[in-house]
């Protein structure tokens, strides 16, 4: 996958991600009382869905309903940046090496 093509995918996960959860925020589905109906429209929301389940942020209350963990969220969300932030890092790196022992 080209570079624009993977920014573009990233951007597009992303903006799924801020729905989604906006989506949960905005109706107050925050505890298993609160759980709202949610059915996504695109593929990359069913398995942005999926993943927030897998990784505990999303649960799967009575009747096809879900609600939103906060916390589980909140932990997600670090988790999630800090690995980003290693990565960029880490290409740094890379990059100030292979420029270093090219020039």
């Amino acid at each position: 996958m080209g570079g624009a093509a993977a920014a573009g995918a990233a951007g597009a996960v992303a903006r799924a991600r801020r729905r989604l959860i906006s989506h949960f925020m905005s109706n107050d589905a925050v505890s298993a009382d609160k759980a709202i109906g949610y059915a996504p429209d695109r593929g990359i929301e069913r398995r942005l869905l999926e993943r927030l389940i897998d990784a505990g942020v999303l649960h799967v209350g009575k009747a096809g309903t879900y609600w939103l963990d906060i916390p589980a969220y909140d932990e997600w969300s670090k988790t999630r940046r800090r690995r980003a932030g290693v990565l960029v890092g880490a290409a740094v790196a890379v990059g100030a090496a292979l420029a270093f022992f090219a020039g």
